[in-house]
């Protein structure tokens, strides 16, 4: 695995390929710092990452269902047909993230902030945004209206 930086993440938590299998205990990086991992195709169902750092991680494709991401910081991961159906997420960091096409049925997303994150396509269906923030660059699925879901807007302005 590389990170962003070109230096190997092998050294610093081990990989979840191969890992728990669902049913089985829950792979555990509660706090870690997972900066850049390539966590694309893996089953982390049920894994503790809550307060861990999976800024610019690859969970494309990931299964991430029962996951607890609380607090976890998220910025600018890509997550592009990630499951995440009953994921907690309450205060995570997703700015930048990009949630396309994205299940994130019954997930807990409340108080997390969302500033620039791209859900289009993504399934929202029980998803709850109660105290969640999202800004003017948020990309909310086609028909999605957030005002009416719980998440409040934050007033942001662009940069340049």
């Amino acid at each position: 695995m590389q990170r962003p930086d070109g230096g190997s993440s092998h050294a610093e938590a081990p990989s979840p390929r191969g890992g728990p299998e669902a049913g089985s205990s829950a792979a555990n990086f509660e706090g870690r710092d997972l900066t850049g991992f390539d966590f694309a195709g893996a089953n982390l169902r049920g894994a503790n990452l809550a307060g861990s750092k999976l800024l610019f991680a690859d969970l494309t494709g990931a299964c991430l269902a029962g996951a607890d991401l609380t607090g976890a910081d998220l910025d600018s991961a890509t997550l592009v047909l990630a499951d995440l159906t009953g994921a907690v997420l309450k205060g995570a960091n997703l700015y930048g993230a990009d949630l396309t096409a994205a299940v994130l049925e019954n997930a807990t997303l409340e108080g997390a902030w969302l500033g620039g994150a791209d859900m289009d396509q993504a399934t929202l269906k029980g998803t709850r945004l109660e105290g969640a923030r999202y800004d003017w660059q948020t990309r909310w699925p086609e028909g999605f209206d957030p005002e009416r879901r719980g998440p409040v807007r934050a007033v942001t302005l662009p940069l340049g």
